[in-house]
């Protein structure tokens, strides 16, 4: 009772109705439509339980319809920015932390609970404790596996077994992850892009899938369980879905026919001894006088 007064003052559970839960929906419209869909179904949720327990006869929330989110395309980390980000690093352990965030497309919170019995550099693979608190194995790429070993070798002793450190050898934190990304990207003049410590993630995925990994390899590499949800990650640019889709469709049926020409011999000669001639103008005119 005290949940629905603290939604509709004044109103007993039975005087809840659509009509007045959608005056609610109107009163926070102001707010983000995240915001407003999670008040609603945190409203539809409760109301689901007193159903359940035989208090209301229905729940009134549920013919009221969510503001349809604005859909944006996630930011993604591309190559030539992933190299500009790698040269702002300034030392072996800000190397080794970006290097682990793109090379083996982990969540800040699978990197900092990374431990150093977590790397097997012989078996060259990471265990990492993702969603659920499942653990699975994360193979270590070449040129991750130089920056693991870098910093290992350079890591100060510290009294805990956390992988990666602060400065002052504290276990490495949240805020400390986003902290050091932003630094990486204001150094490397990439602010305008509005990439986020999750767009390393999404980068890793669309730079795998440029580099012709097909997809069900992308989806175990990010260690998801439903194969459809890699979809969200994969972000081909406008030469890679060209190149793609012009591949697969130059040789088939599909493909148009290019234009058939008919020319005569004599005024295909013309268009050589033309095509010759402005060449040659072009190299005298730049000093060169003969061709060898």
């Amino acid at each position: 009772m005290a949940h629905a007064e603290r939604f509709f003052p004044g109103k007993g559970l039975a005087d809840v109705t659509t009509q007045l839960t959608q005056s609610y929906r109107e009163s926070i419209c102001h707010l983000k439509p995240a915001t407003v869909s999670r008040k609603l179904s945190a409203l539809s949720a409760f109301f689901n339980w007193l159903w359940l327990r035989g208090e209301v006869s229905s729940n009134p929330v549920s013919a009221v319809k969510r503001p349809r989110r604005k859909q944006e395309e996630t930011k993604w980390v591309t190559a030539e920015d992933s190299v500009a980000l790698l040269a702002a690093c300034r030392d072996d352990r800000e190397r080794a932390i970006f290097a682990t965030y793109l090379r083996a497309a982990l969540r800040y919170s699978e990197l900092i609970g990374l431990r150093l019995h977590d790397v097997d550099l012989v078996r060259n693979e990471l265990s990492v404790v993702g969603k659920g608190n499942v653990r699975r194995s994360v193979p270590i790429l070449s040129d991750l596996r130089s920056h693991l070993v870098r910093w290992m070798a350079a890591r100060p002793e510290a009294p805990h077994e956390f992988l990666f450190t602060t400065r002052t050898g504290k276990p490495l934190y949240e805020k400390a992850c986003w902290r050091l990304f932003r630094r990486l990207v204001k150094r490397a003049g990439l602010e305008h892009k509005g990439y986020t410590v999750h767009s390393l993630r999404h980068g890793a995925a669309s730079q795998m899938y440029e580099a012709g990994v097909d997809l069900g390899t992308i989806a175990r590499f990010l260690r998801h369980a439903d194969m459809s949800t890699v979809g969200r990650y994969v972000h081909a640019g406008t030469e890679v879905v060209r190149r793609e889709v012009e591949g697969k469709m130059g040789t088939a049926r599909t493909a148009l026919p290019g234009p058939v020409y008919e020319v005569r011999a004599e005024v295909l000669e013309t268009i050589v001894r033309e095509a010759v001639g402005e060449a040659m103008d072009r190299l005298a005119r730049t000093g060169v006088t003969r061709l060898c």
